[in-house]
């Protein structure tokens, strides 16, 4: 969900939490980090268990957002990403509510996308118009966007700010521009590698063929 929410690729609804709280903050998503098992099998976890402690599982290793490069990254676990919006649903989520869900879906779909309406806590999320003036953004090669939100009107502004990249490429939220996926450029390398071995077996093949 955090990851989702970074990005800018979906308004980020909540529900339950605590009826009497106007003003909570609920955050999108917990726990965002990896963990490994402890049990019996390892040591650890035979030791935690012989001393009375219950921990199945421990963290292990932490995930970051697309600002990585800044000189003093914050893992995911430490950031709070407020929910853009929270409905009065309070119960545990059951196929009956299943209609309300939609219903809130259709009225938050409704206010964001035709009466304009945005949420100026998130900087993160754009709107996209169907016109395509931001699909090009000036001076960012590869970079697209929508319009931002305006703190002032609480609406979307004309102001069109970048969040998404060309396939291949990801936007870096902390320099501002699209950078090469290195995972993409792996594949490719492993492509060349791949071509590599089979153009080899086959003039090798024919070298044999020509020998005998």
């Amino acid at each position: 969900m955090k990851g989702l929410q970074e990005t800018g690729g979906a308004i980020i609804v909540g529900y339950r939490g605590i009826p009497k709280l106007e003003n909570e903050i609920l955050d999108s998503s917990l726990c965002p980090s990896g963990t490994f098992v402890l049990n019996e099998n390892n040591t650890y976890g035979k030791e935690l268990k012989e001393l009375g402690f219950a921990m199945p599982t421990i963290t292990g290793f932490e995930s970051f957002n697309f600002s990585f490069h800044n000189p003093n990254p914050t893992p995911r676990e430490y950031l709070v990403f407020p929910v853009d919006e929270k409905i009065n649903i309070y119960q545990k989520y059951d196929d009956s509510l299943y209609n309300n869900f939609i219903k809130e879906a259709k009225r938050i779909f409704k206010e964001y996308n035709v009466e304009e309406k945005c949420n100026p806590d998130n900087i993160l999320l754009t709107y996209e118009p169907n016109n395509k003036e931001c699909y090009n953004i000036k001076d960012i090669p590869h970079a697209h966007g929508g319009y931002q939100c305006d703190n002032t009107t609480k609406k979307w502004s004309k102001i069109c700010k970048p969040f998404y990249c060309d396939i291949g490429y990801y936007f870096d939220t902390y320099l501002n521009k699209c950078i090469k996926d290195m995972c993409i450029e792996s594949e490719n390398d492993d492509g060349n590698i791949g071509d590599f071995l089979i153009a080899s077996f086959f003039s090798i093949l024919f070298g044999l063929i020509i020998l005998i």
